[in-house]
């Protein structure tokens, strides 16, 4: 795995078919801008992050789909920190009830299995007229297009 520079303090790890970008607050600390989806990738990112001496400091969710916070209540269990997301996105992966209103062609049986460990809790919510926020220390632009999820 390696990792791209973007721009800034933002980088991408390239995992064969997904990028998962990230965003150094420092030489030690990260905030992943998304989690990606594959359980197989968790062992590669936590050995990534091991070998090159970096730390998940916070999770900043895009949306709500499986490809973004996918991987997110595993990290945050992982390294204690937070998540933050907008609260109609953060009311989708909240609980597997809501994730079953939000795949409504699933029976709960299937949501339960498939999609379980997309609940997260969101410990920031990032309001509709927020524009930007400080989250772990870092400031972002926030540009909401809703719709996606």
């Amino acid at each position: 795995m390696k990792s791209i520079h973007v721009k800034g303090n933002t980088y991408v790890l390239d995992l064969d078919l997904l990028y998962l970008p990230f965003y150094k607050i420092d030489e030690e600390n990260i905030i992943l801008l998304d989690t990606g989806y594959m359980k197989n990738h968790r062992e590669k990112l936590t050995t990534y992050f091991e070998e090159n001496h970096l730390t998940v400091a916070g999770i900043l969710c895009s949306h709500a789909h499986i490809d973004h916070v996918g991987n997110a209540a595993f990290f945050r269990e992982k390294y204690g920190c937070p998540v933050a997301m907008t609260r109609e996105e953060a009311g989708i992966v909240d609980s597997i009830l809501s994730l079953k209103k939000f795949y409504a062609n699933y029976p709960m049986n299937h949501a339960r299995e498939h999609f379980g460990h997309m609940v997260v809790k969101t410990d920031r919510m990032i309001e509709a007229e927020e524009t930007t926020i400080t989250f772990c220390g870092a400031d972002f632009g926030i540009l909401l297009t809703p719709g996606h999820s």
